[in-house]
């Protein structure tokens, strides 16, 4: 579940990025085109209509012979030259622009597979259109994932989004820089106005805002968290207690690493928790180690994590005696 709403999230921000690049494409496509025709059409061309090639003259410009039906419904026969990635062959459909004047004086426009720029456009803007929908949809469904996780009482930790949150910072570099994809004018030059407004106003924000002591203090009791609980499990007084029972601490937090240091496979080393909780029916341990954390700091770190918590989880089961203490753990054992 934790793995379909993260890459529901982030498939669905990257199709929305693609699906905007792909009608912003389109657009510029569009606009290519109306810039093309209002060209031709100061040379007295009109145009697109499709045409037949009936023959072509392997020059330098290539030179075809066309038969297409005019604006007014007539079919008209023209000789002009042909652009494009290859020269058409006999037989092929061609977007041909014609002169007012001389409706036998054609321009031919040779994109192959397309007609021509608004087919280009076309195909873009429903490319986009798909990327879009289906991008809202994954990450709609991976927002409601998200949210029902959470209602149902299942954990739902920060760093989950760590990764969607990378996905959208493209987005957030398209915000800031977009602009430079833009052609001069006031859209671009307001645009570049407030991407710098808004960098400006990051900045200040962060450094009035950022604790670097609250990043110094995490990393220090990390690593000496660590090196305190290697310390109380590789007392011999622990070490026999493990040959008792298993090992568990108040919660998940520490099992990991209790494993790593204790060289303890799985199933031997737990959680409180889990023994208090109404929906789990797992006995309160009887024997074995039982690890209780002391520091205020550490408590809030490796004990009662969440509102939902039983205090119970840092009292040690009856019956079991203290045998190490270190600055953030206890280690109680019972044989």
């Amino acid at each position: 579940m934790k793995v379909l709403k993260i890459l529901g999230i982030v498939f669905g921000i990257l199709l929305l990025l693609t699906g905007g690049g792909l009608l912003a494409g389109s657009v510029l496509a569009s606009k290519g085109e109306g810039v093309f025709d209002h060209e031709l059409a100061k040379s007295g061309y009109t145009g697109p209509v499709e045409g037949t090639v009936k023959s072509v003259e392997q020059t330098s410009p290539v030179i075809v012979t066309v038969t297409y039906t005019d604006k007014q419904g007539r079919t008209q026969t023209g000789q002009g030259a042909a652009s494009g990635a290859a020269p058409p062959k006999v037989g092929d459909k061609v977007s041909t622009y014609y002169s007012t004047s001389d409706p036998s004086q054609i321009l031919v426009v040779n994109v192959p597979g397309l007609a021509n720029l608004s087919g280009v456009a076309a195909t873009l803007r429903i490319s986009g259109i798909i990327c879009l929908i289906a991008g809202g949809v994954l990450l709609l469904a991976g927002i409601v994932t998200f949210v029902a996780i959470g209602v149902a009482g299942a954990s739902v930790i920060e760093r989950y989004l760590a990764v969607p949150a990378l996905a959208l910072m493209v987005l957030a570099a398209v915000a800031i820089g977009g602009w430079t994809m833009l052609l001069p004018g006031w859209l671009r030059t307001g645009w570049m106005v407030a991407a710098v407004l808004i960098v400006v106003g990051g900045v200040a924000y962060t450094t009035t805002h950022i604790n670097l002591s609250r990043f110094d203090n995490e990393l220090r009791f990390r690593g000496q968290a660590h090196d305190d609980l290697t310390a109380v499990l590789h007392d011999p007084k622990v070490q026999a207690g493990l040959r008792c029972g298993p090992l568990t601490g108040p919660n998940h937090k520490i099992v990991p690493d209790s494993r790593w240091i204790a060289n303890l496979g799985d199933g031997q080393v737990g959680a409180r928790a889990e023994s208090y909780r109404d929906d789990r029916e797992v006995p309160l341990q009887t024997k074995g180690v039982a690890i209780v954390v002391t520091s205020r700091f550490a408590i809030f770190k490796h004990a009662w994590t969440d509102v939902a918590d039983d205090p119970r989880i840092q009292v040690p089961p009856p019956g079991f005696k203290r045998v190490k203490t270190s600055r953030f753990y206890s280690a109680y054992v019972r044989c």
